[in-house]
């Protein structure tokens, strides 16, 4: 694996001080990709890449300086502090929130996000993994194709400020993303199931491939439905997009400046009392756990919800100093550790409280008539709260039961109503990426039955 020379944060830090800011940070990290690509069940590409880098950023009296290089050598150190602090000297915006940089503190320890066998994993191990599960998706001749997308990443991680932040970890993960598609006569749906787990072993590829194979099955012999308002059960990944965004609409950034549609709801019981969200990064093994955030801040578990009631944003230094609170530890580059990324707010491994008994068909047994919508691609709009989500992979409940598929249909709600209607929320976990939620059961949603 590339090697991380963890002096280099240091030497930035040191270099920018002596040409005269007040304040300075260096982050640095270098990652090793396998990845291995499927098509109509054969294998396509299977590489190795090697990325890594670094960002720095400075403050002079109260203007910020950044840069980034992706060649991790003394000199193009150099050359980024350079960037990074002429940038500050010759601005001309002052920002009055800045406060500065983030002081030492103790990294949390998180366990079990380091796996050795994906940093030694070869090409051959990988094309191995997903040939496995490629087979494995072979259960009924109505599949026409099923595409394969896998990586696995292992990662070194490094950070140092001027204020004495000095952290460093290594962690690591394994990704599979199948995509089915099921054809009978003039029939055709498609399933998509991915995996995300910190080792390998962890990661059943086979189960994915079949149960992506099987939503494809599922889904021929979809109906159109009329146009009307219906209970909703979210599962899957739809209700991975629901609950993320919720999460997301908590950035304490996008509250701070009026574009949320949470802004003012913070401390206000603005849910159901059914509804409590929580996000640690410091769960064993979580997919996004790690010891400290994109700044060197430690991780904690905040609870973001709690019995519907807005308890608490998620901040990186620059939202919690300007409000006068401590980092919640959420800091992150490009939503992560990304060397090249604006320094910004994300949430990390979220987790909702069960309530209730079972999972999907359990509160389909409850609602009597609903949609059970599991898969959308869809994202609703952070500012308003609506969301307008094309129904991928949806069921007719009837009479307590899942019945049959439905097509070309599209659910419409606002985050809002949804987070008060909430009517149910089932006792059994799904784990959907970095989310593990019982599945939810909301009391009305408009169904736009017309064809797309």
């Amino acid at each position: 694996m590339m090697e991380l020379n963890a002096e280099l944060p240091r030497l930035a830090v040191e270099q920018a001080l002596k040409m005269g800011v007040e304040q300075a940070e260096a982050f640095a990290t270098v990652a090793r990709r396998v990845s291995v690509n499927a098509e109509k069940w054969d294998i396509k590409q299977a590489t190795v890449s090697f990325t890594g880098g670094l960002a720095v950023r400075v403050i002079k009296q109260r203007r910020l300086g950044a840069s980034y290089t992706s060649k991790l050598t003394p000199q193009s150190t150099y050359e980024a502090v350079k960037k990074a602090v002429k940038q500050a000297s010759i601005s001309f915006l002052e920002d009055v929130r800045l406060q500065g940089l983030p002081g030492p503190s103790k990294p949390t320890e998180v366990e079990g996000i380091w796996d050795p066998g994906l940093a030694d994993l070869e090409p051959e191990d990988a094309v191995r993994f997903v040939s496995e599960s490629l087979e494995a998706s072979r259960i009924d001749p109505r599949l026409s194709s099923i595409n394969i997308s896998f990586s696995s990443v292992s990662r070194t991680v490094a950070i140092a400020n001027s204020l004495g932040v000095e952290g460093e970890f290594k962690d690591s993960w394994a990704r599979i993303d199948v995509e089915a598609v099921a054809k009978d006569g003039v029939e055709q749906a498609s399933g998509y199931c991915p995996g995300w787990r910190r080792r390998l072993k962890e990661l059943k590829g086979w189960m994915i491939a079949q149960e992506a194979a099987r939503e494809a099955l599922m889904g021929l012999g979809a109906r159109k439905v009329k146009t009307q308002d219906l209970p909703v059960i979210l599962s899957g990944l739809a209700l991975h997009a629901t609950i993320s965004s919720i999460s997301y609409a908590l950035d304490a950034e996008l509250v701070q400046r009026g574009r949320s549609f949470i802004s003012n709801l913070l401390g206000v019981k603005a849910a159901s009392p059914l509804l409590t969200i929580i996000d640690d990064a410091t769960t064993p093994g979580g997919v996004r756990s790690r010891p400290f955030d994109a700044e060197g801040s430690p991780s904690k578990k905040v609870v973001l919800v709690e019995s519907g009631v807005i308890k608490s944003c998620l901040h990186n230094y620059y939202t919690a100093s300007y409000e006068g609170v401590e980092s919640t530890g959420h800091a992150a580059r490009n939503g992560g550790f990304s060397y090249n990324g604006r320094v910004g707010v994300a949430p990390t491994n979220l987790f909702v409280k069960p309530s209730g008994k079972g999972g999907a068909e359990d509160l389909a047994s409850e609602a009597g008539r609903a949609l059970l919508m599991k898969t959308t691609f869809d994202k609703p709009n952070l500012a308003t709260g609506d969301f307008s989500a094309v129904v991928v992979s949806g069921f007719m409940v009837e009479e307590g039961s899942v019945t049959y598929p439905v097509k070309q249909a599209v659910v419409h709600f606002n985050l809002s109503d949804f987070m008060r209607n909430i009517d149910a929320v089932g006792g059994s976990l799904e784990e959907i990426l970095d989310l593990q939620s019982p599945p939810i059961l909301v009391s009305r949603a408009r169904i736009a039955g017309s064809a797309i």
